[in-house]
């Protein structure tokens, strides 16, 4: 993915680099970084002390700090309990409907893959309704693609903002989604997800069992809606939601130098 090209670019000429995961700051140290700091998270009695970023300067530090994305979704679910009424917008009841997501452009610019994935979604609809808070781009792709056969228990809505959006993932029975970050806000909330992409950047939530990758594949996403999924994510896996003061203490370190 571009993305994960440029982060290879930008990680080489970095002074520290801030990871969310155990398995990141493996990848790094299979690209040749040395200087990695990966026994638990950091706390501040721990911190690396400028003194020592003197003394290697000229190699990059690689610290496992915890997901700042872990962080602000629990800031912003405190929030979104007291602020969200999606939920009653909806007439929804909690883990009475599925969930999906469709917005990449690996799914909506290919014609089968996007036509499989909406298959897929009518016959599982057929169980249990789907909310499907529909993209602009995937929307106007279904518009040029023609009549679907939507089944009106697929209930396609206009997007959500992030606070209504995580109280449906919280109450969502399952999650389908092509996007990397309600993926790993799915498995952090305890709702298994099935991912409709060849692969996934967030391989902890794959390894734990939460979640399942299945491509556009129609078969493969109607049997994993079937499947029996972990029932609880390792939280610890990002961290404990104090991966900001983390980055703020190393950096403040790096700024006596």
């Amino acid at each position: 993915m571009p993305e994960e090209i440029n982060r290879v670019l930008t990680d080489h000429i970095a002074t520290v680099l801030f990871c969310p995961t155990v398995s990141s700051t493996e990848n790094l140290k299979r690209e040749g970084f040395r200087n990695i700091f990966n026994e638990g998270i950091l706390t501040e009695e721990s911190s690396i002390h400028s003194s020592k970023l003197i003394a290697d300067r000229d190699n990059p530090f690689v610290i496992n700090v915890g997901d700042v994305m872990y962080d602000a979704m629990l800031l912003a679910l405190n929030l979104a309990r007291d602020r969200s009424k999606i939920m009653d917008t909806l007439g929804l009841m909690p883990k009475g409907y599925y969930l999906a997501t469709i917005h990449r452009a690996e799914s909506t610019d290919d014609d089968k893959r996007l036509c499989s994935i909406m298959a897929a979604f009518n016959e599982i609809a057929r169980d249990k309704e789907i909310i499907l808070p529909l993209h602009p781009r995937t929307r106007k792709k279904m518009g040029e693609i023609g009549d679907l056969n939507i089944n009106p228990r697929l209930r396609i809505c206009e997007p959500v903002g992030y606070f209504d959006m995580l109280i449906l993932e919280q109450n969502a029975e399952r999650i389908f989604t092509d996007s990397g970050g309600v993926q790993k806000e799915a498995c952090i909330l305890g709702v298994p997800c099935i991912t409709l992409r060849d692969q996934t950047e967030w391989v902890e939530t794959v390894d734990d069992g939460m979640n399942v990758v299945t491509g556009a594949n129609k078969a493969k996403i109607i049997e994993a809606s079937k499947k029996t999924h972990n029932s609880r994510f390792m939280l610890d896996t990002y961290g404990d939601g104090k991966a900001s003061e983390r980055i703020l203490l190393t950096l403040l370190n790096l700024s006596k130098i």
